[in-house]
């Protein structure tokens, strides 16, 4: 886990959390200053007035059990996201999760626009809200609080979702989120218990432009799988490409990647995407900023209508069908929430393609695990997807049970994906990972079952060949090499003598006899180092060519 990928969720966390906790917060202070209207409408007196009575204050366990019914519907929307998006092709997970995740940030950069305008008079919103649905009854609260909290909790997931996919792992993302809504969760009780002060306006304008930046490489991220699913041209066009140069797994690479979701390769339409994106939102984002401050007494003319219609007598009367027949009904209003996203979500996951639920079109290497995803498979020619988060370049195989390939990666480098690409008939299947410098990973072994009808035809394996297996022909090539370079030392000898002597017919000779020992030692691939361009070097990228004084050997005479 890279603690640089929690830091992003853990500010996504903590801003959306605290978002959710603060209404939460104003349902249940609203909740317990709120009398329940009468039944002929009419509002109690104050029992301050003599021979009044008083109403007993609405519960707050209407407004726990919506936002039971939100966590729910949260957490359905995040399983059908995860097990619906797995049976799908690699180009079809590229797909998907390019346009959640500019979903997910028009999604988020609305919210923060909303925030803008609304912080200052959410809580007079949200009470007006809760007295109108304290008047028609519990389960009309447990609907203002499902429906105040589920959006944000949708968002929340979603956004957390893209974040998690665009920094190619899990749990550092769910850990940070977990800690900011930890936190959130901490500080609104804080709030609620009066033992800490809050400006809302101001912390949520201030954490709103490290969202904007993170939104923008979550937008960058997004239209960058749109193009590896081929959907989105470009893909070939490159602006920069930096794994050659720096390590992505490096302290300082992780900090910019983890926060920025930028990577070191990014192609020409996602930086202009990420540019464009914070020229227009952040001047946007300012600009709204200064158009809401003057307008403090039209906020509060905005709620007030909504405050005056619940102090109406006929208020329960206006309002919708669905709320009426809710209203008395919490624990049945709260059941439905609860139990209908879970069976839809439910129903949803085990009606996928049950033959592609185990296996894994993407697989990705890190620096301690190789290939995780990899856990069932099918028979046939399929294609692979291998995404490497190592921060080091490597090699991935896929071997059979003996140990033989049967697909491969010659080179894959560090923060980048390509296709593996094998024909599986029966048998077992295991990953191998050689990263840089670290010691070789693999995967757990997967059994493939083909049936006679299924008629798959795997190519030849072909087993790795190791330094045991090279030991004695390379003695035997170090030996017919030594006899070789013996006769080139005795024909070179000779093309001396002969120049001393002025025979330079004889020299010529011996030059090709000398000339064609050094072939025979064979394909040495520059094992000689700098004695080998001495003596067969090329003039090729010397200053002065023929005349220049590094240009020696037999190629020189």
């Amino acid at each position: 886990m890279t603690w640089a990928d929690s830091v992003p969720n853990l500010l996504i966390g903590l801003r959306e959390g605290l978002e959710a906790g603060l209404v939460v917060t104003i349902l249940l202070a609203a909740v317990r200053k709120t009398t329940v209207l009468k039944k002929d409408g009419a509002r109690a007196e104050r029992a301050s007035e003599p021979g009044s009575t008083v109403a007993p204050t609405a519960a707050t366990s209407p407004i726990w059990l919506g936002v039971l019914g939100a966590v729910t519907l949260a957490g359905a929307f995040a399983a059908v996201l995860t097990f619906s998006v797995s049976v799908l092709t690699s180009a079809g997970q590229e797909a998907v999760g390019g346009l959640l995740s500019v979903l997910a940030v028009c999604l988020v950069t609305g919210m923060i626009f909303w925030m803008r305008r609304t912080a200052a008079s959410l809580s007079a919103h949200l009470r007006g809200e809760v007295e109108r649905a304290a008047a028609i009854g519990a389960g009309a609260l447990t609907l203002t609080a499902f429906l105040s909290v589920g959006r944000e909790g949708l968002e929340t997931t979603l956004f957390l979702w893209t974040a998690a996919k665009a920094s190619g792992q899990t749990v550092g993302p769910l850990v940070g989120a977990a800690i900011g809504i930890a936190a959130a969760v901490v500080l609104c009780w804080l709030l609620y218990r009066r033992a800490v002060h809050l400006n809302v306006g101001v912390f949520f304008n201030r954490t709103a432009i490290a969202l904007i930046v993170i939104a923008a490489g979550v937008l960058a991220y997004g239209l960058g799988d749109l193009q590896d699913a081929g959907w989105l041209p470009g893909h070939s066009w490159v602006a920069f490409d930096l794994t050659a140069h720096i390590d992505p797994g490096s302290w300082w690479a992780s900090i910019i990647t983890g926060i920025t979701e930028l990577a070191p390769k990014m192609t020409v339409l996602q930086v202009t995407a990420w540019l464009a994106y914070l020229v227009v939102v952040i001047p946007a984002f300012v600009n709204a900023g200064r158009a809401a401050k003057p307008r403090p007494a039209a906020a509060a003319a905005t709620s007030a209508p909504a405050a005056s219609a619940v102090r109406e007598p006929d208020a329960p009367h206006q309002s919708g069908g669905w709320e009426r027949v809710a209203g008395g009904r919490p624990w049945l209003v709260a059941g439905v929430l609860i139990a209908v996203p879970a069976l839809a979500a439910g129903v949803t996951i085990a009606a996928l393609p049950a033959a592609a639920t185990g296996a894994a079109s993407t697989v990705t290497v890190s620096r301690t695990g190789c290939a995780p995803e990899w856990s069932a498979a099918q028979p046939g020619t399929q294609t692979i997807t291998v995404t490497n988060n190592s921060g080091l370049a490597g090699e991935i195989n896929l071997d059979n049970a003996a140990g033989a390939v049967v697909g491969e990666i010659e080179t894959i480098g560090p923060g980048t994906s390509a296709p593996l690409t094998a024909t599986l008939g029966s048998g077992t299947y295991t990953f191998r990972c050689l990263m840089g410098s670290l010691a070789a990973t693999a995967s757990q072994p997967v059994a493939v079952s083909a049936t006679t009808t299924e008629k798959v035809t795997a190519p030849v394996a072909v087993k790795p060949v190791t330094v045991n297996d090279l030991t004695p022909p390379n003695k035997l090539y170090q030996g017919y090499a030594a006899a070789q370079l013996t006769d080139l030392a005795k024909a070179v000898t000779l093309i001396e003598a002969d120049l001393r002597r002025g025979k330079i017919p004889q020299a010529k000779k011996d030059w090709l006899t000398a000339q064609l020992d050094w072939e025979r030692v064979g394909a040495s691939y520059d094992s000689f180092g700098d004695l080998g361009l001495a003596v067969d070097g090329l003039p090729d990228g010397l200053t002065n060519g023929v005349n220049d004084t590094g240009f020696t050997g037999l190629h020189r005479l």
